[in-house]
C-alpha cells in the first residue's frame, strides 16, 4: 500500500455555480429528476452519494480523459476534485466525512490502481496478485472499501472488502465478473457476477445476477423482473437500487434466502424520461438515487432522483 500527500499547488478545487444543471424533470415512478452536466463536458457520471447529497463523480471534455468532482445537491456547485500525477483519476464512492475512492489508470498500460483520498491525501492499493485492476467503487463511513480485481492469475474477477487500516481484502464471489460497488455502515455489499453454468450457487444457474452480500457473508443473488441484473447502492436500512436490463430500480429483499426473484412493475422502474438507459449507481438513506442516463445521440449524463412521496 503506498501513501502520499499531493502538494498544496496540486489541490485546484473549481466552485462552478448552477452550471451543471442541465434541466429537471417531473416525477417519474415518484421522483423529481434532475440532469447534472459538468460544465463543458461531453460525458458526465454520477456514481456515489452520502447523507449530506454530496454526489462522486467523474466528467469528461475530450472523451479520453477524466475530471473527478465532488458535486453538491444542495448549493448545485462542483468541487474539481485533485489528480494523482501522471495518472487519469476517476471518482466513484463518498462517505459522511468527504473521503472519496475510485481508480487511477496507466493510460498508457490501461492498469488500475484503487485509490482513497481524503482531505487531500492519495492512498493507492492494489489486491495482492491482481494483474489488471484494482478499483474501489465504495466507502462506508468506517473506512472499508468494497471494489473489484482481477485474481487468480487473471482468470477471474472477485468482490472485495478492503479495510485500510489492517491492509487486508476480504473476497468474495469469484466469477467471470464480479463487481462489488455499495457499501452500506453495516458492511453490506451490493453489486453483480456473471455465473458460469458449473458455478454452485443455489437456484441460480448460468448468467448475470445482482447481489447482496450481508456483513455475516451470507450472499443472496437476485434477478428484477427476469432479466440481467445489476445492484449498485445499499441504505443502511437495506434499500438496494441498480439496474435490470436498462432501467433503474429500487428493492429490498427477503431474509436469508439463496436467490429470490424480485418483480417490479414497469410503472414503479426509475426511468429518466426520453432515456435510451437509466443506470442508477447510489442512494443515500433518504431515498435520493444517483446515476447515469444515456440520451438518442449516445451522450451520458448524471442524474439525480428525490423521492416525491
Amino acid at each position: 500500500m503506498k501513501s502520499f500527500i499531493l502538494r498544496s499547488h496540486r489541490l485546484l478545487y473549481a466552485f462552478l455555480l448552477l452550471g451543471g444543471i442541465a434541466c429537471a424533470f417531473p416525477a417519474q415512478a415518484g421522483y423529481r429528476i434532475t440532469t447534472i452536466d459538468f460544465p463543458g463536458a461531453i460525458i458526465t457520471q454520477t456514481f456515489g452519494i452520502n447523507n449530506q447529497g454530496k454526489i462522486a463523480g467523474g466528467a469528461s471534455a475530450d472523451g479520453v480523459s477524466t475530471i473527478s468532482f465532488v458535486y453538491d445537491a444542495k448549493k448545485a456547485t462542483f468541487t474539481v476534485l485533485p489528480n494523482v500525477s501522471g495518472l487519469d483519476t476517476a471518482a466513484v464512492g463518498i462517505n459522511e466525512p468527504g473521503v472519496v475512492v475510485g481508480a487511477v489508470t496507466d493510460l498508457a498500460t490501461t492498469i488500475q490502481s484503487g485509490f482513497i483520498l481524503d482531505k487531500g491525501a492519495f492512498t493507492i492499493f492494489d489486491h495482492p496478485g491482481s494483474q489488471f485492476f484494482t478499483v474501489g467503487r465504495g466507502i462506508n463511513n468506517a473506512g472499508l472499501v468494497s471494489g473489484y480485481a482481477d485474481t487468480d492469475g487473471g482468470t477471474t474477477v472477485s468482490g472485495f472488502i478492503f479495510d485500510p487500516k489492517r491492509n487486508t481484502f476480504t473476497d468474495f464471489l469469484p466469477s467471470n465478473f464480479t463487481i462489488a460497488h455499495g457499501i452500506n455502515n453495516k458492511g453490506d455489499v451490493v453489486g453483480n457476477a456473471s455465473l458460469n453454468s458449473g458455478d454452485a450457487y443455489p437456484g441460480s444457474p448460468a448468467g448475470n445476477y445482482g447481489f447482496l452480500r450481508r456483513s455475516d457473508g451470507t450472499i443472496t443473488l437476485f434477478r428484477v423482473n427476469g432479466v440481467a441484473t445489476r445492484a449498485r447502492g445499499i441504505t443502511d436500512a437495506g434499500v438496494i437500487t441498480g439496474d435490470a436490463d436498462g432501467s433503474g430500480f429500487v428493492t429490498t429483499l427477503a431474509p436469508g434466502a439463496d436467490f429470490q426473484a424480485v418483480t417490479i412493475p414497469a410503472a414503479n422502474l426509475l426511468t429518466v424520461p426520453g432515456a435510451l438507459q437509466t443506470i442508477p449507481e447510489g442512494i443515500g438513506n433518504s431515498g435520493n438515487v444517483v446515476g447515469i442516463w444515456l440520451d438518442g445521440d449516445a451522450n451520458f449524463h448524471g442524474f439525480l432522483a428525490e423521492p416525491t412521496k
